[in-house]
């Protein structure tokens, strides 16, 4: 007779599998090197555990043999409750979120700008459905820079381990229905797949490989498959055989630690790469054994302890981590590291005793309720942190910083198939601003906006973040945007070409380009020239047309995120005042605009004698340093607003400077 999937007893499951102390010490390592590769600390220049990230992958094949255990064991006893292995999950896993979801936005409320609150509310309303990979996916990618910033970045994990526990059941009900004969056969096919997918689309489509359950259920699956290896063959060896099995933990053992300190973030992973530390854990999961040296050294009790609380630990971790490197500095030192973990090893604790244990055996159907009203709380707080852009007015006087200004007016498309980009004044106009360039260039769009009103320009709008706007020039970054790059690129050409007397305004962060004149790691020139040969060739072409041409050279760099430093400033200050006191003193964040690392010196340097090199009687030089800067001392702010979104990004405010000159020197040169 076939397996009926209909729900039945299923209390005894759980109870059924066998509580191995290796495997906690095994979690215990794994939170422990996320935490200290998320401290990014550094010994004789060399980061230590650069490759902790694969904490996360080991935790998923924790997971993966966890659940399949348990799952298998349901089925092949025909006694599997659907409701029932989801309740046990959100028991298992849902408190202790909600808690650290809680607080951890009390401590953003007190803590973000309003413009990381934003982001933040987002994360947390994803945070809460489990579809934070998504979330994360649409952001920066998980090695950026920004995401030391980012409180709950952490959670992209559950939400990849939430989707495998609602589909897993499902597949495995089909398999023990119809296959049941080659439920190990199709589990293995299924994980090599999803591997397979993972190597294939790293390459070009990184963030898609590393944050989507596709290319990250395998990980899970190779846990799951080695539900299916029973272990009673261990204890049954002897001579040759039983010293062969006690060497694979040991190879296990090694195949982990060697990933977690000798790789690092620049490889591409999730990939067969991975494969090492995945291996490493399945030798142990399947071969571990009570008489052998790792088996022994990871049933320790303080790190078994530490692998029963990991769950909570990895909760906290991350806040902590984050809000403390807003408050203070982003690079921590040794001391700073092992305060912190200390905090989060308390609340873990705290988290596990009153929160994780008591929970996970209540039954009653208030506690079910009590869990949806925490739910519907936190989602209402992380939709009005959104709708509320961020709660500005409970900075008091200092609301005002954070003032993005009016909204881009909305663009519509005017057939040239670039979407849309356009802000049409008068579709009979030839009075045409084209804006080129990259996000530097977009960053400009709603100030530029702002000036094509008001002196009837057409607006069209060919910037892309990344992207140097310029025809002869391509991307190396192979992260899905050159094809709209070049096309971009060839059609703003192709519309300068037809369209005389248009108004072009080119902005890049160049110095970024000019990391290698020839072969940069972001662009290479297609004509074999180099890229300051083809970007001043074409500039100049666009000026040789009857058109104005506007070069916006590079924006002065500050050496901090404006918003982020302005926010560690003010946090000193308990109230409003003493905080308006400091930001008021007139030094507060200058910067010397000639204080660059030598790196970035050298690059501003060659990006403006790039842009010298342009010549024709029609090109119109903008310097920015010259409305930023008072000499070589130059400000990020007025008295009301901030010029810097980031540490070289400018804000609507810090482009109307730029924008105000370029009126000026038009209205000069008439």
């Amino acid at each position: 007779m076939l397996l009926s999937c209909s729900a039945k007893r299923y209390g005894v499951v759980e109870a059924t599998l066998e509580y191995r102390k290796e495997l906690d010490g095994l979690r215990a390592l794994a939170v422990l090197s996320v935490i200290i590769y998320h401290a990014k600390l550094k010994f004789m220049g060399l980061e230590l555990f650069s490759g902790g990230f694969f904490g996360v992958d080991i935790f998923f094949v924790l997971s993966g043999y966890l659940i399949t255990s348990i799952v298998k064991h349901g089925f092949e006893q025909r006694e599997f409750s659907f409701v029932n292995f989801y309740w046990r999950r959100v028991k298992r896993i849902v408190p202790a979120l909600l808690v650290v979801l809680a607080v951890t936005a009390f401590g953003a409320y007190k803590i973000l700008l309003p413009d990381d609150l934003v982001s933040f509310g987002k994360s947390l309303t994803a945070a809460l459905y489990f579809s934070s990979n998504f979330y994360f996916f649409n952001e920066d990618s998980y090695t950026a820079a920004a995401s030391v910033f980012k409180p709950l970045l952490h959670t992209w994990s559950l939400g990849v381990e939430w989707q495998y526990y609602i589909i897993f059941p499902v597949v495995m009900c089909i398999i023990y229905k119809f296959f049941r004969k080659y439920a190990f056969t199709i589990l293995a096919a299924m994980g090599f797949f999803s591997l397979q997918l993972a190597d294939f689309t790293v390459v070009n489509h990184p963030d898609f490989a590393f944050y989507l359950l596709p290319t990250r259920a395998w990980e899970l699956i190779a846990g799951g498959l080695c539900a299916y290896v029973g272990r009673d063959f261990i204890y049954k060896r002897e001579g040759n055989a039983k010293l062969i099995l006690s060497i694979l933990p040991l190879l296990g053992i090694f195949l982990i630690t060697y990933s977690l300190l000798c790789i690092n973030d620049k490889s591409h992973l999730p990939s067969y790469l991975s494969l090492m530390p995945v291996l490493g854990t399945c030798l142990l999961i399947i071969f571990s054994q009570k008489d052998e040296v790792v088996s022994s050294a990871l049933s320790l009790k303080p790190i078994v302890f530490v692998g029963a609380v990991s769950y909570s630990l990895y909760l906290w971790h991350q806040p902590v981590f984050v809000f403390y490197r807003f408050t203070h500095q982003e690079v921590l030192t040794v001391s700073e590291f092992l305060l912190l973990t200390v905090i989060s090893f308390g609340l873990a604790v705290f988290t596990y005793y009153f929160v994780e244990n008591p929970l996970r055996k209540l039954r009653s159907k208030k506690y079910a309720l009590s869990i949806a009203a925490c739910v519907l709380v936190i989602f209402i707080g992380g939709c009005s942190i959104v709708n509320h852009e961020g709660f500005p007015q409970r900075l008091g006087g200092l609301a005002s910083l954070y003032d993005k200004g009016p909204t881009l007016p909305d663009m519509s498309d005017c057939g040239l198939g670039i979407g849309k980009r356009c802000l049409i004044q008068d579709k009979n106009s030839t009075n045409n601003i084209v804006l080129i360039g990259d996000s530097h260039a977009q960053a400009m769009a709603l100030s530029l906006s702002d000036f094509a009103r008001k002196n009837d320009y057409n607006l069209l709008n060919f910037a892309v973040s990344g992207c140097p706007g310029i025809a002869l020039i391509k991307r190396k970054l192979n992260d899905g945007v050159d094809e709209i790059c070049n096309s971009l690129a060839k059609k703003a050409d192709d519309f300068i070409k037809k369209n005389k007397n248009s108004l072009v305004v080119y902005m890049t962060r160049m110095p970024l380009y000019m990391l290698n004149d020839k072969n940069g790691p972001w662009v290479f020139s297609t004509t074999g020239k180099g890229i300051t040969h083809d970007i001043q060739s074409v500039i100049t072409g666009w000026g040789n047309n009857g058109n104005k041409v506007i070069v916006i050279y590079p924006v002065p760099q500050p050496p901090f995120n404006v918003p982020n430093e302005t926010n560690k400033r003010l946090a000193v200050a308990k109230s409003i005042s003493e905080k308006l006191a400091i930001f008021n003193d007139k030094s507060f964040l200058e910067f010397d605009k000639n204080k660059y690392s030598k790196v970035w010196d050298v690059n501003f340097k060659k990006a403006r004698e790039l842009f010298d090199g342009v010549n024709g009687d029609n090109i119109i030089r903008i310097y920015p340093e010259e409305q930023l800067c008072n000499g070589n001392v130059c400000r990020t702010h007025s008295d009301k607003h901030l010029f810097y979104k980031d540490d070289n990004h400018l804000t609507y405010y810090g482009m109307n400077l730029v924008v105000g000159e370029i009126n000026q020197k038009l209205n000069l040169s008439h």
